[in-house]
């Protein structure tokens, strides 16, 4: 919060939100309860899909509902730079922008793209199939 605006430290009334912390996590990523900022702990009923991993001291904001509270987002922490950007084409393509490396990872292998122009591919083994021509062009090109 930058202090311009105060918020009414109570749970609101429905529809709508109030800024919480998150207080305990089930270790995967999803909020189990949040403090909200009376003090007061309050169970977590469940997640919007877009909220990210969270971990305990988290700021989300919240929604109640019966028997708690719903977690619709977390806010950025401080220094924190902005989600990657997701684009939707109409061909059913996506493209993915980010103002730092991108990296998908799975247990056993990585792929990079770095903003230099690095592209890293890590793993086990790697595979490159073509149906048509493959062109590896580089200065120099080095195999093993």
């Amino acid at each position: 919060m930058n202090g311009t605006h105060a918020l009414t430290p109570a749970m609101p009334g429905p529809g709508m939100a109030a800024l919480a912390v998150v207080a305990e996590t089930d270790g995967r990523g999803a909020a189990r309860s949040v403090r909200l900022e009376t003090g007061a702990l309050s169970p977590v009923a469940g997640h919007g899909t877009g909220v990210p991993f969270l971990r305990p001291g988290d700021r989300v904001v919240v929604a109640p509902v019966t028997g708690g509270c719903v977690v619709t987002d977390r806010l950025r922490a401080e220094g924190e730079s902005p989600a990657a950007r997701v684009e939707h084409h109409p061909d059913g393509g996506i493209s993915l922008w980010a103002e730092g490396a991108i990296r998908l990872h799975t247990r056993g292998a990585c792929i990079e793209l770095h903003p230099d122009g690095r592209l890293v591919l890590d793993g086990r083994e790697v595979a490159v199939v073509s149906t048509r021509r493959l062109w590896l062009k580089g200065r120099p090109v080095r195999i093993n």
